[in-house]
């Protein structure tokens, strides 16, 4: 979501008109991945290891990503960076998930096996956005197939699917 966002941000604002926002916009929208690696020093107990944060912030960088696409001005941007926040601590407990839901023999080999899928799909959904809006036209367009996916994935965050809640209270081994 972050890529596809930092890919398409220069075309969605001169399609706008709005090119002269473009260095302000893009230097908040990466200030938010630092945002968010602050933020979870203080609320890292409260979120890591568990489901519903993971899936509280994909459902909220798919609704500031449409929002970007679709809503022009000063909304948009907002949820742009909204997006680039939710997205930036999804990716942190994503990453911070190998030492809880494995032994600790495995850990480097599911984080870059995360690492590489993660990767792969920050590289397709970008450009399938982009052939998505090359077709149908429209600038928004180009964010669709990444919210599709992200609210997808979500859904398999619900209870009795993936991994069962950790908790580093435990020592986080299941």
């Amino acid at each position: 979501m972050f890529f596809s966002i930092n890919a398409y941000m220069d075309a969605t604002l001169a399609a706008r008109g709005n090119g002269a926002w473009l260095g302000t916009l893009i230097v908040a929208y990466n200030a938010t991945a630092l945002l968010a690696s602050l933020a979870m020093l203080w609320w890292k107990a409260a979120l890591i290891g568990r489901r519903g944060p993971i899936v509280m912030t994909g459902v909220a960088a798919s609704a500031g990503m449409i929002g970007f696409g679709f809503v022009p001005g000063p909304i948009g941007y907002l949820g742009a960076l909204i997006a680039g926040f939710a997205a930036s601590l999804q990716l942190i407990l994503i990453m911070s998930l190998p030492p809880d839901v494995t032994e600790e023999t495995n850990v480097a080999r599911l984080t870059g096996g995360i690492t590489f899928v993660g990767y792969l799909v920050a590289f397709s959904l970008p450009l399938l956005g982009g052939l998505l809006s090359e077709t149908v036209g429209g600038v928004g367009t180009v964010f669709i197939p990444t919210a599709v996916f992200i609210l997808a994935l979500s859904g398999f965050g619900r209870k009795g699917g993936g991994y069962e809640e950790c908790s580093s209270h435990n020592g986080g081994k299941m």
